[in-house]
């Protein structure tokens, strides 16, 4: 039954109460007078008619008003992440297929360690000006990757992805998800790289954002489907872009030289593409 109907026979059924109060004031006067009372207790039983109906009526409206409320859905309203608020169980958002790999960062044994980086309390911690490079990276085609990553106030850092060894010309031949983060300054940018020197770099896609969470825990989401991406921050789609360069690959993460301190990852995982 509609809003609309349901009111209508709210209000008719007011009406016949107040209706049904008022004629029984009425009846009630009527012998009144006949029995030869005054025009004063006429009066009186004439003013409870009309209060009567009136009443009868404002019940009919608060009864259904109380009904419309109760059996309407509640509507819900879409949030945004605060970056004042942190939020360090964000819930990922994207549809994700079978595990194919997963590193909770326990230990030191699948990277190659250096002077700026570490694996600590379960954690991968790398200063600025360092890049952590896994040992044996598994390399992969068809993806969603999740990383769950700590940036300091004003940080910046990149996640290299379907990163290539050689043959490729230079270490650095990948897709890269690179984040800038200054107080409410923030960017991410999706660039391509096919060596080091500058002409071997292009700016894909730059967007700024508000969805990341100062100082604090965040998560990274990024979906590779043959040459279409589609990246996320903390549930938020942030943009999608097309590169064509890159079939599969490993990863690298890097903190940049500019960084105000040490970047952290909590866990990196790549699943299927349901």
């Amino acid at each position: 039954m509609s809003e609309g109907i349901v009111v209508a026979l709210i209000g008719f059924a007011g009406a016949v109460l107040g209706a049904a109060i008022a004629g029984f004031a009425a009846i009630t006067a009527a012998g009144a007078k006949k029995e030869g009372q005054t025009s004063l207790s006429c009066g009186l039983l004439g003013l409870f008619a009309s209060l009567g109906a009136a009443g009868g009526l404002v019940l009919g409206a608060l009864f259904g008003s109380t009904l419309i409320q109760r059996t309407m859905p509640l509507q819900s309203v879409p949030t945004q992440p605060s970056s004042t608020t942190p939020s360090p169980l964000t819930t990922p958002s994207l549809s994700k297929g079978r595990l194919l790999y997963e590193d909770r960062l326990d230990n030191s044994s699948g990277w190659n360690i250096e002077e700026g980086m570490a694996v600590e309390n379960g954690n991968l911690v790398i200063w600025p000006g360092w890049d952590a490079v896994p040992q044996n990276p598994s390399k992969f085609d068809n993806f969603v990757f999740e990383t769950r990553f700590y940036i300091p106030q004003s940080g910046s850092m990149a996640f290299y992805l379907r990163h290539q060894l050689p043959p490729c010309a230079d270490w650095n031949c990948s897709v890269q998800i690179a984040l800038y983060f200054n107080g409410d300054d923030q960017e991410i940018a999706a660039r391509h790289f096919s060596g080091d020197k500058p002409h071997q770099q292009v700016d894909i896609k730059k967007a700024r954002i508000g969805s990341l969470y100062p100082s604090n825990w965040n998560v990274l989401e990024v979906q590779a489907k043959g040459s279409d991406y589609a990246v996320y921050i903390n549930g938020v789609f942030v943009f999608s872009f097309t590169d064509t360069a890159y079939a599969s690959g490993a990863y690298i993460i890097d903190n940049a030289p500019n960084s105000s301190g040490e970047i952290k990852i909590d866990y990196l995982r790549f699943y299927q593409i349901p």
